[in-house]
């Protein structure tokens, strides 16, 4: 009974001792990582407001503002956001302000999201409305 406890925790000590030596001398250092992109920041829309102009009808405008738009903004991007397992969907890219949009049906309670994308094809932060 005494040699087949030592059979085993030989074994088990020898794959210990070859992991940590593994684990120790196996894993780089790595320095060389690539230099970051010097891009600029996007800002946010702001105020993004959602209007239905006629009540009864499937007809959307979206208005939002963007602080300094001439410097780094070239359009925007409009989403359909999902629910749950649904994801969100890009409906819109334009430069038009307000963007004027028409569905099959009436979208009331919709969520919508607007992001603006720079000159340089960087992406920022999304502002959320629902529909009225």
């Amino acid at each position: 009974m005494r040699t087949h406890s030592r059979l085993i925790r030989v074994p088990a000590v020898a794959v210990l001792l070859v992991g940590l030596l593994l684990a120790v001398a196996g894993c780089p250092k790595h320095e060389n990582f690539p230099q970051p992109l010097n891009v600029q920041s996007v800002p946010t829309p702001d105020s993004l407001v959602i209007t239905r102009p006629d009540p009864q009808g499937t007809d959307y405008d979206f208005a939002w503002y963007v602080t300094d738009p001439e410097a780094v903004v070239d359009h925007v991007r409009i989403y359909l956001l999902g629910e749950g397992f649904v994801p969100d969907e890009l409906i819109a890219e334009t430069s038009d302000n307000p963007f004027k949009a028409s569905f099959a049906t009436a979208a009331t309670g919709l969520r919508f999201a607007v992001s603006a994308v720079s000159t340089e094809n960087v992406e920022g932060a999304r502002r959320v409305a629902v529909a009225p």
